[in-house]
């Protein structure tokens, strides 16, 4: 992932390593109240596409099944949905990944995904009208596609 900083703070990226984003990610949201950040993999395909950027937000006390957060995983940041919840932990899967990643501890979870910007335009990503209603649109577009493909994936996954 790269941190986008704005225009006139004379750099136009800032390219980091692993852990080093979500330290940074964390302090901008502290400060700025938003971030910023590019997306690299497809883990979260078709709603998040490789490259688009990701506006990022304060995590809400309350988590909920559907959201997408920016959690540390492993070391590395990772954006992810959230499946599940429980008093301690947070259950995450990637659109695209056929199985969810392991539990992870509450604190770990450093922000919330609330909108994404790509050769699409701008899709809310918590599914308020707030961006307009074309934005609104994609986002629904994007949830039937996510939908149809985890049926797809449903369907032609070997029994284990």
């Amino acid at each position: 992932m790269t941190v986008d900083t704005q225009p006139g703070f004379g750099v136009g990226r800032l390219t980091l390593d692993a852990p080093g984003i979500v330290a940074v990610v964390r302090e901008v949201i502290d400060v700025a109240g938003r971030a910023r950040v590019r997306a690299v993999g497809s883990s979260m395909w078709p709603t998040i596409r490789d490259g688009s950027l990701v506006t990022l937000e304060p995590c809400p006390a309350h988590l909920r099944a559907g959201q997408i957060v920016l959690l540390e995983w492993g070391g590395r940041p990772v954006l992810h949905r959230v499946i599940k919840v429980d008093a301690t932990s947070v259950y995450t899967a990637g659109d695209s990944c056929l199985d969810p990643d392991p539990p992870t501890e509450r604190s770990r979870v450093c922000a919330i995904a609330t909108s994404l910007e790509d050769g699409r335009g701008i899709i809310t990503l918590t599914g308020s009208a707030q961006l307009g209603v074309r934005s609104l649109v994609l986002y629904l577009a994007a949830r039937t596609r996510l939908w149809l493909a985890r049926r797809w994936r449903t369907l032609r996954r070997p029994a284990r």
